[in-house]
């Protein structure tokens, strides 16, 4: 299959993912799953893992005593100094079950739309509509840069499988599977620089509408 980026044009609404956001417990877990790890590893991995999860390095700390009390995860081997940074994790099987379990959930409904922009724009006046336009577009190019570094990234994921294809040496499982996740990232990003372009139109409109601009009326009719 072609994973080829190439602008936020390219991606369509359908293409979006309807899954909701993704528990920083679920991706604690997933880690510990993957390798046991000490709580200062867990919290590096999952900035490297997620760089653009903004969680904070205290998200960790806050998930591992939930996935200790529900019997998920448990202190493999206690450091000495008693530190609860640098315990060493396990998954339990009932941890392993658990990720499997919500790995392959069924979603047989779109998530709850209670998006912070679609409140601002609810409970905007004239007057809020014309400073968050500007607030939009700092956001929209900020999105089109993560989209060109999702693509950039790609694009050096797939070199590197052609090189080692032709040195007959298939790519492992996990960089299949980084592919495919950098080709979901680069649809996020796309798909968000096409929402946030749309509603800033939207609101540009209205906007020259309300000061009778010169496009107003031929826009109006489109």
């Amino acid at each position: 299959m072609s994973l080829t980026f190439t602008s936020p044009n390219d991606y369509d609404a359908e293409s979006m993912s309807t899954l909701g956001e993704l528990p920083v417990t679920m991706a604690v877990l997933g880690l510990v799953v993957e390798q046991p790890d000490t709580g200062s590893g867990l919290a590096a991995r999952l900035e490297k893992r997620f760089p653009r999860g903004a969680w904070s390095r205290n998200a960790v700390h806050g998930a591992v005593p939930s996935l200790l009390r529900d019997g998920l995860i448990h202190v493999d081997r206690e450091d000495p100094s008693g530190k609860f940074s640098m315990h060493l994790y396990a998954a339990t099987d009932s941890g392993v079950a658990k990720m499997r379990a919500w790995i392959r959930a069924s979603v047989d409904s779109p998530p709850s739309l209670r998006d912070e922009l679609q409140g601002k724009i609810e409970f905007s006046t004239e007057e809020d509509l014309r400073v968050l336009v500007g607030e939009i577009s700092v956001q929209e190019t900020a999105c089109a840069a993560e989209f060109a570094k999702a693509r950039t990234r790609d694009e050096h994921t797939r070199r590197l499988r052609d090189r080692l294809a032709k040195q007959g040496r298939p790519p492992d499982w996990k960089m299949r599977v980084r592919q495919v996740q950098l080709a979901d990232e680069a649809t996020v990003w796309a798909q968000r620089v096409k929402r946030l372009r749309e509603v800033r139109e939207h609101i540009e409109d209205l906007l020259d509408e309300v000061d009778g601009g010169p496009d107003a009326a031929g826009r109006a009719d489109e």
